[in-house]
């Protein structure tokens, strides 16, 4: 009887021990995904920003090549004062000029394509941690470990635990190299802008959901004493 006890305390040993081990690893997974996750947010912002910038660049000078076009094509067929076109057409190619040096300057179509090369290695990171995070769930479900399988269990824990420990390796120089590219691209006076940014968007959408939730709950009161 005595032996019998002792086998089962080292069994729930055992059980004790793989569990606490699967939630340090989780732990330690899930602080990283939050940790890119502010980062990678960031990046979106950034990367919204600077397509805004872009677009509207790239609108307003084919919109303003379609007025010089028009102003030049219909000049022969109605009197336009010679002084207002040339001054209109001078105006337009001096913004259109600027414009595109300007983007050319801060290289805002390279910064684009940069941050969007590095956003889709954030997105693949965040992948590999979601899919390590899914792969020790099994080990959750009641049952999973049992005393009939603890010896094979065991020794299958065993080898998770020990690749985990070369990958989480692997996993920190990624996270290493996409913190460094990050910081490299986006400079604390920036980083500190687009969290503000962040941290408002937050703060208004919180405040519209809950908007939301009191008109949905006002319409579901005013349904009940209707059927009252």
């Amino acid at each position: 009887m005595e032996t019998l006890n002792e086998e089962n305390e080292e069994n729930e040993e055992k059980k004790m021990n793989i569990l606490k081990q699967k939630e340090g690893i989780v732990k330690i997974l899930e602080t990283l995904l939050n940790e890119c996750k502010d980062n990678k947010q960031i990046l979106d912002t950034y990367y919204e920003n600077l397509n805004k910038y872009i677009h509207l660049i790239q609108t307003s000078v084919i919109f303003l090549s379609t007025v010089s076009a028009f102003i030049q094509g219909i000049s022969s067929q109605i009197v336009i004062s010679s002084t207002f076109s040339f001054i209109i057409n001078l105006v337009i190619s001096t913004y259109i000029s600027l414009t595109l040096s300007l983007s050319k300057f801060y290289k805002l179509d390279e910064t684009k394509e940069h941050i969007h090369n590095i956003r889709n290695k954030y997105s693949d990171f965040h992948n590999q941690i979601k899919y390590s995070i899914d792969r020790l769930k099994p080990w959750d479900i009641i049952g999973y470990v049992n005393d009939n399988n603890l010896n094979l269990k065991v020794k299958e824990w065993n080898e998770i635990y020990k690749n985990f420990e070369v990958e989480y390796k692997r996993i920190i120089k990624i996270k290493q190299q996409l913190f460094l590219e990050y910081e490299k691209v986006l400079d604390s006076r920036k980083r500190f802008h687009y969290e503000k940014i962040i941290m408002n968007d937050n703060i208004k959408n919180d405040c519209d959901f809950k908007k939301i939730k009191k008109k949905e709950k006002k319409v579901k009161d005013d349904e009940e004493k209707n059927n009252v």
